[in-house]
């Protein structure tokens, strides 16, 4: 797997091209360059080996825009470079005095600073792994509860670290995360850390990432403290559990409202939704004041009750599901109510095995490789367009992205169904294998075609209604997607649509179109 490092400050346009402009040793020669891994706006990344202590390493030079390499020198092109130069290195220095001060297993190691070659360069481990938003990306936008609460207590005891000595990281977010091969939570890219002082206003250079960077980190001169990385940290848990990043919060000033994470993802229990929505107040003040206080409130999520009392345990269960259907009331518009099952999904299902008496392999391949996952890829398609939108205005549009983001959201669906299909496939092939010999044993080894259509419309209608409630448990599909599908075909008041009565006249149809079809025309 590939290193990644370069994204300790490596920024978006990191490439792995390699060219004439790097070193190849470094330290005279102590230091061996295999190749550039990295490169930002304003230095390259390069994985090296210690020929000394024999180790690989990863190293970062200090390479900014208006420097051009004149030899082994780093050298600026003009004055007024120069001057940018030398503050660059200047902060360039103090980053890897930062780091370097902490032997901590979630911060990533420095081992040495060198200035050599007119610029500075910064000796570290070589991380093998992948980023926290890479990790989101593969596993469908989100992770299951008990993970997401897991990487966030890692995060956070390191952050608290970092807290401890004085500093603010300043740029928690996925990307600045590295989960490594080895099980390692990492925080890295340290170059906006900063020190601070306790309960004072100070100036800090303006530094935001969308929907990480609280309200405070918008001012240049603002009061900061542990509570400005308590921001970040609950957005990182707010993006593992919900899938998408929380908006600005310069965009939430201005009106648009934070969804609360239990309404995007039902599993999330509602005192973690409480304490992430407290970790995303937009006044430092209405938030937990250290790390330490916002990680024992997620900790806090279950209460612990006494199994000897079983009438206590039934109460708090009860007090549990009050309380969950009472904070999603007040952001409900009005009432829905699901779909009644009768109306709504017995069309489904008798299309379904109508369809599959004929054609079952058929209709189970398009059902699996088609049907889900293009309904799956045009939903998360939309609505990133949309995240897209309330970012960049209504009026930002990308013709030519769509048809890529499609393909590779039907890409992922696909793959995330072939991973789930596999047991209730296996289990409704037993099952079929099972009824067709014991058909075979009754009827003295014949096999009627009704029989065997009816039992091919039942195994396609099973494995599908596995498929569906293995999927809903994926991080990429919606928890009530069984509920999803079947919503076009009902109203709001439960009543059957126009959508619902067309389906029902299709199922119908089928129904007569299988009962008059001696063979299989398709299977």
């Amino acid at each position: 797997m590939r290193t990644v490092l370069d994204a300790w400050g490596s920024g978006p346009n990191r490439s792995n091209r390699t060219g004439g402009d790097f070193v190849r040793t470094i330290d005279h020669g102590r230091y061996l360059v295999d190749e550039v891994i990295g490169r930002g706006a304003f230095g390259i990344t390069y994985a090296a080996r210690d020929t000394r202590l024999r180790r690989p390493v990863a190293i970062k030079e200090l390479f900014p825009p208006g420097c051009v390499r004149v030899g082994s020198q780093v050298v600026p092109t003009d004055a007024e470079r120069a001057a940018e130069f030398a503050h660059l290195l200047d902060r360039f220095v103090d980053e890897a005095e930062n780091l370097a001060q902490f032997n901590h297993p979630g911060i990533v190691r420095i081992y040495e600073l060198i200035e050599e070659s007119g610029t500075a360069y910064v000796v570290m481990e070589r991380l093998t792994g992948s980023t926290l938003a890479r990790l989101l990306s593969q596993r469908g936008g989100r992770l299951p509860v008990d993970d997401a609460l897991r990487i966030i207590g890692e995060i956070g005891t390191a952050l608290a670290a970092v807290h401890r000595s004085g500093l603010l990281h300043r740029d928690l977010k996925p990307d600045n995360v590295v989960i490594t091969d080895d099980g390692r939570t990492v925080l890295v890219d340290f170059g906006a850390a900063r020190q601070f002082r306790p309960d004072a206003s100070s100036t800090m250079t303006q530094l935001v990432t969308p929907g990480y960077a609280p309200l405070e980190q918008y001012s240049t001169r603002s009061s900061f403290g542990p509570a400005t990385d308590v921001y970040g940290l609950a957005a990182t848990a707010y993006r593992m559990l919900a899938g998408q990043a929380p908006p600005a919060a310069i965009d939430r000033i201005h009106g648009v409202d934070l969804v609360p994470v239990v309404h995007v993802n039902w599993r999330v229990p509602p005192a973690v939704g409480d304490a992430i929505g407290r970790g995303l107040a937009l006044h430092a003040g209405d938030r937990p004041q250290s790390v330490e206080a916002f990680l024992g409130q997620l900790r806090s999520r279950r209460t612990a009750v006494p199994k000897s009392d079983p009438g206590v345990s039934w109460l708090a269960g009860l007090q549990g599901l009050l309380d969950r259907a009472r904070s999603r009331l007040p952001h409900m518009a009005r009432p829905r109510r699901r779909p009644t099952p009768v109306r709504a999904w017995l069309p489904v299902m008798i299309g379904l095995a109508a369809i599959a008496s004929v054609a079952p392999i058929h209709v189970a391949a398009a059902v699996a490789f088609i049907g889900l996952p293009a309904i799956n890829a045009v939903r998360r398609t939309r609505a990133a367009y949309q995240r897209q939108q309330r970012i960049r205005g209504k009026r930002w549009h990308d013709p030519f992205g769509i048809p890529v983001a499609l393909a590779a959201e039907a890409g992922h669906a696909i793959a995330a169904v072939a991973t789930e299909m596999l047991e209730p496939l296996t289990i409704t092939a037993a099952g079929v294998a099972v009824a067709i010999a014991g058909l075979s044993v009754l009827d003295d080894g014949r096999r009627p075609i009704l029989a065997i259509r009816l039992i091919a419309a039942a195994a396609v209608v099973a494995f599908v209604v596995g498929l569906v409630r293995r999927l809903a448990r994926n991080p990429r599909f919606p928890n009530g997607l069984a509920a999803e599908l079947v919503a076009p075909l009902a109203a709001d008041d439960g009543r059957l649509s126009s959508a619902g009565r067309v389906a029902w006249a299709a199922a119908v149809g089928l129904a007569v179109f299988v009962a008059v079809t001696p063979l299989w025309p398709l299977g």
